[in-house]
């Protein structure tokens, strides 16, 4: 109850304070006061039945606030539940999307609502998280964007049939995440060892997956120093060992 809205926002922003001040904290007249409570606020599947519902309560008036920055700090919050994130994506402010596209507790379902985004980059962030299900990276990979494909493409969970479809793209910079995958399969790994592109070419030498034949492949011919390289330092123990 300080006058000083610092003083609020310290209190309002510290995970300690107990649940009926939060309530209060949650009507506060200064916006900086209640982001602070957003930010701060968590809930936890551990606590007791009352909490959580009260918590949500408070968390969902903290959606509906007028003022941007209070549902900023909202989606920028990894303690919340995933209804909680749910309704965040469908916020009109396309700021807000974009930072729940990028928190790392984003649920499956928020993801999946975002991944219709009008918005390129909340639609790349969706691509790239590892929260998003197979059945929506499949949807992406057929996106307009070059950079949401090549991020479903960089996706640590992407399947090794989606990047051999990925691998067909007409875009380099899609190729080359491809290439750099370490789900990437031999057989999409060899048509891409013949691209003019010498960026696809080293990631493919360095890929985990490249095969010897492969390596001896690039290690020879026509192709850059660099290229050469790599591909001769990764067969030099494999031919030790023969």
């Amino acid at each position: 109850k300080d006058e000083d809205e610092s003083v609020r926002f310290y209190v309002s922003a510290n995970k300690y304070t107990p649940l009926d001040v939060q309530m209060d904290l949650a009507n506060d007249e200064n916006d900086v006061v209640r982001s602070g409570l957003a930010g701060s606020l968590q809930i936890s599947i551990r606590e007791e039945k009352f909490r959580k519902e009260i918590k949500a309560k408070i968390a969902k008036k903290l959606m509906q606030d007028d003022i941007p920055v209070v549902r900023l700090a909202l989606a920028n919050n990894i303690f919340l539940n995933s209804e909680i994130y749910s309704d965040l994506a469908m916020d009109p402010d396309p700021v807000i999307r974009l930072n729940l596209s990028q928190n790392p507790r984003a649920s499956r379902n928020a993801l999946m609502t975002l991944s219709g985004d009008e918005f390129e980059l909340v639609r790349a962030n969706v691509a790239k998280h590892h929260n998003t299900m197979s059945e929506v990276l499949t949807n992406l990979s057929k996106d307009e964007s070059v950079a949401v494909r090549a991020a479903v493409a960089a996706n640590v969970n992407v399947s090794a049939i989606l990047l051999e479809l990925l691998g067909q793209d007409l875009e380099t910079t899609v190729l080359r995440a491809v290439a750099r995958q370490k789900n990437t399969r031999l057989v999409t790994l060899k048509k891409l060892a013949i691209s003019p592109d010498v960026e696809i070419q080293l990631a493919v030498a360095n890929n985990p997956n490249t095969s010897r034949e492969l390596l001896t492949l690039l290690a020879s011919g026509k192709r850059e120093k660099s290229v050469k390289d790599i591909a001769q330092s990764r067969l030099e123990p494999i031919l030790r060992q023969e």
